[in-house]
């Protein structure tokens, strides 16, 4: 058992309750502004899917394919290495929303608006790729003259 997981470079937050603090922050405000936005009625979660998008912000994994959070550090850090090992990928971020009816029946009969807000964390991002000099790789020092 896992006591204390370590992220890989790019995430954005230090450990896993950072993450789910942060993750806690912006429901509640996408839930505030539903309740602010829509008045009275059902506010009813959407839940939460990950996503992993590329520099241009093209969805490479997520939402269609329902990719769902568990909860764990674990599942977490598989998703993070998933998302590094992902050609192309440069962001991986949590997300969900709200949707609105106006009673728990209209709700249960389908008669409800979706979406009416949504949420956003960014867990992971790509790091910039460092230039590294053929002296650098191979291990020379310059000369000193040559500076």
């Amino acid at each position: 058992m896992m006591s204390q997981i370590t992220f890989p470079s790019g995430t954005q937050f230090a450990n896993l309750a950072a993450i789910k603090a942060a993750i806690k922050e912006a429901r509640d405000l996408a839930r505030a502004d539903a309740v602010e936005t829509c008045g009275g009625g059902v506010i009813q979660s959407r839940g939460c899917s990950l996503r992993v998008v590329d520099a241009k912000g093209n969805l490479l994994k997520g939402e269609a394919e329902s990719w769902m959070w568990s909860g764990t550090g674990k599942s977490l850090l598989d998703a993070v290495m998933e998302a590094r090992y992902t050609k192309g990928a440069s962001e991986l971020s949590i997300s969900g929303g709200f949707n609105y009816a106006e009673t728990p029946r209209a709700l249960a009969d389908g008669d409800y608006d979706p979406w009416v807000t949504d949420w956003e964390v960014v867990i992971w991002k790509r790091e910039p790729e460092k230039q590294a000099s053929a002296s650098t790789l191979i291990g020379l020092t310059p000369h000193p003259a040559a500076a």
